[in-house]
């Protein structure tokens, strides 16, 4: 049995290697990944084609490891279920091939079933034997049926491990091409899942910088509690002018500017506050640019 357990014990590892590259390519894959995996950030289309890639490279090795381990399943063998190309290589070897005066596999099996009918026939007719003499004369016949019985079995054996390797080897063969076509999927379905987990990584939205302005006190009630409640004159640059920095807003109540003072000078804290035209006037760059080339 040496040459066809070879071949299992080949298969066998085969699916183990297979499996365990399947469990790099898609496990490590993502600790591998060139850029930081942030799934939330993909667009839809790129997780969708994340998953699909990811599940048909899982089923691609499911279904090589499987298709080889089929190959694996053991098949009950008799004299039976022998092929006929190992039929033909027996007889084409008789001479080693089978014991005695033996030439085919027919004849072999014709006095395969002769010997072993003949080793329970003696048996039974010498229990019922009333003649010590006749008795011995038949458990004599049915020990030499019986050697000769035990050499036919000991070829049995060696025509038996040759058919299962040929069964084997066709099986391995019958399998080629799935196992090519299963492998070829998923080389196609790992690649897939590599690219898009290296892919570049997805651009988040550019912040607009902060834009220089000038703040101005204004003679209203509000504007007078701003400068009072933030001590403001620390901050200013000349009398009731602040130089700040704008991050967003339009000025109106549901939109305030949210502004932060701009520590140049001794005394003035960095702080961040909401102000809107009731309490100051904005003056930025642009809109000043804007004033003198009008």
């Amino acid at each position: 049995m040496t040459a066809t357990k070879d071949s299992r014990d080949t298969i066998k590892w085969l699916a183990t290697a297979i499996g365990a590259a399947a469990a790099v390519a898609f496990g490590a894959g993502p600790v591998l990944a060139s850029t930081t995996l942030d799934i939330a950030q993909w667009q839809p289309a790129r997780v969708f084609i994340y998953i699909v890639s990811a599940v048909a490279g899982a089923a691609g090795v499911a279904y090589i490891i499987w298709t080889l381990l089929k190959a694996l399943v053991p098949r009950p063998m008799s004299l039976d279920d022998v092929p006929a190309d190992v039929i033909a290589q027996l007889d084409a070897t008789a001479e080693v091939s089978y014991p005695g005066d033996i030439n085919t596999y027919e004849e072999f099996l014709l006095r395969f079933a002769a010997y072993r009918n003949a080793a329970i026939g003696f048996r039974y007719d010498a229990a019922l034997s009333a003649s010590t003499a006749e008795r011995a004369e038949l458990i004599t016949c049915a020990e030499q049926a019986e050697d000769n019985l035990k050499t036919l079995r000991r070829a049995e054996d060696v025509i038996l491990e040759k058919a299962g390797f040929s069964v084997t080897r066709q099986a391995i063969y019958d399998i080629k091409w799935p196992v090519l076509a299963g492998v070829c999927f998923t080389v196609l379905a790992v690649a897939v899942f590599q690219l898009t987990i290296s892919g570049p990584a997805e651009e988040a939205e550019p912040t607009a910088s902060p834009t220089q302005a000038v703040m101005v006190k204004i003679d209203t009630s509000e504007s007078k509690t701003l400068w009072k409640a933030l001590r403001l004159e620390a901050c200013e640059m000349s009398d009731g002018r602040v130089p700040v920095l704008v991050d967003s807003g339009s000025g109106t109540t549901s939109d305030p500017y949210l502004v932060q003072t701009v520590t140049v000078l001794d005394g003035c804290p960095a702080m961040s506050f909401a102000v809107t035209s009731q309490a100051a006037i904005v003056v930025m760059p642009e809109v000043a640019d804007q004033g003198e080339d009008g």
